[in-house]
């Protein structure tokens, strides 16, 4: 007797551990929750088009759907959209600036499927000398991947430089101008 009161036992307490696991299996709780969308240069991780000589012509900027948008065929208002020449550098330094408004340090990598373009990120320290540092551009790569994505800590901005190598005998063609993006990723770490 004593053997199936155990036994019943035993069952009732396997029928309590599945009947409270099947309670939460479809569980749902609602809380108050608030987002925002904005511009990208008020984002947590904001995008701001930079303000000195690295983009005199405004090649970056704020376009009129709050994004940061690139166009490296501004110059001289009276000439117009141009574009590069074959066997030539041009770069922009400080074209832009990566800002973490957040209270914790991300990890930052940059994509672009543009041709011919390098990304590189300045360690930059206010009141400092800055150190410059360049990631080649390879087709579908993402600059500062595998391990080497540049860390950016809570409250600080990061300047990112552009250039692009044009190789020599660069055909013109219908193909230009060049369209794709320069994709920001960001992970807390």
């Amino acid at each position: 007797m004593r053997k199936a009161g155990i036994i019943v036992i035993v069952f009732l307490l396997a029928l309590a551990g599945i009947t409270a696991a099947m309670a939460y299996t479809n569980a749902m709780v609602t809380n108050p929750a608030t987002l925002a969308v904005v511009n990208t240069d008020s984002a947590l991780l904001s995008l701001e088009p930079g303000t000195g000589p690295g983009n005199a012509d405004a090649n970056a900027y704020i376009n009129a759907q709050g994004e940061l948008e690139f166009d490296f065929r501004r110059g001289l208002a009276k000439y117009g959209n141009l574009g590069f020449q074959g066997n030539s550098v041009y770069e922009w330094d400080r074209l832009f600036w990566i800002h973490n408004k957040s209270s914790e340090a991300v990890n930052v990598s940059i994509e672009s499927d543009l041709p011919y373009i390098e990304i590189g990120f300045e360690e930059y320290a206010p009141g400092t000398e800055s150190k410059n540092q360049w990631w080649h551009w390879d087709k579908g790569k993402t600059f500062f991947s595998d391990g080497n994505a540049q860390s950016l800590e809570p409250n600080t901005k990061a300047p990112i430089l552009v250039r692009f190598s044009i190789p020599a005998g660069a055909k013109h063609s219908q193909a230009w101008p060049f369209e794709g993006s320069i994709v920001v990723n960001a992970s807390v770490y």
